[in-house]
């Protein structure tokens, strides 16, 4: 906890850090993503539901409302992708930072022969995204790799490619 007057300067293992106001306002980050917010945020853990979730070892995400600032990890710069009804946006669980809380993320499987190959071991496509369906906006980073942070380890929980149970039962 930080008080005082002044200027903060926050870094975290060389990741991209980057700063967003919110005006009476309400975001979803997922966890490891978040490294700080103002006391004037109210806050709530929610985790993601459904076999993306779990593949990803959890996506434990951060409902966060009010008014203030929050400073996100991003490996990377980010992108702002804007969502519609009539433009749904997937994304991959392991890339996507946050979201307006208006939209309510869905597990969406591409279960094609091709995708199935990422089960075996081959990297192309994705089997499970996320989709966004509504009005609002989701933030993306430019790489499916967890941000290396000093918060968490990903052999011992949370998100991340191999974390949770899921890294726990891979031995990573």
């Amino acid at each position: 906890m930080c008080q005082g007057t002044g200027d903060l300067f926050l870094a975290d293992a060389s990741n991209d850090i980057v700063l967003v106001y919110l005006n009476n306002e309400a975001i979803t980050v997922e966890a490891l993503n978040l490294l700080a917010f103002s006391t004037s945020i109210s806050w709530d853990i929610k985790m993601i539901k459904g076999v993306a979730g779990m593949m990803s070892g959890g996506l434990w995400t951060v409902e966060l409302q009010g008014t203030g600032y929050l400073a996100l990890i991003s490996k990377g710069e980010p992108m702002t992708m804007k969502v519609t009804p009539d433009q749904p946006t997937y994304t991959d669980p392991n890339a996507t930072i946050a979201w307006s809380q208006s939209l309510d993320p869905q597990v969406h499987m591409d279960a094609n022969l091709k995708s199935l190959g990422g089960i075996l071991g081959s990297r192309h496509g994705e089997l499970f995204q996320l989709a966004f369906q509504g009005n609002g906006f989701v933030v993306i980073q430019p790489s499916e790799l967890a941000p290396t942070t000093s918060l968490q380890n990903p052999k011992t929980g949370g998100s991340g490619p191999a974390g949770g149970i899921l890294g726990g039962i891979l031995g990573q």
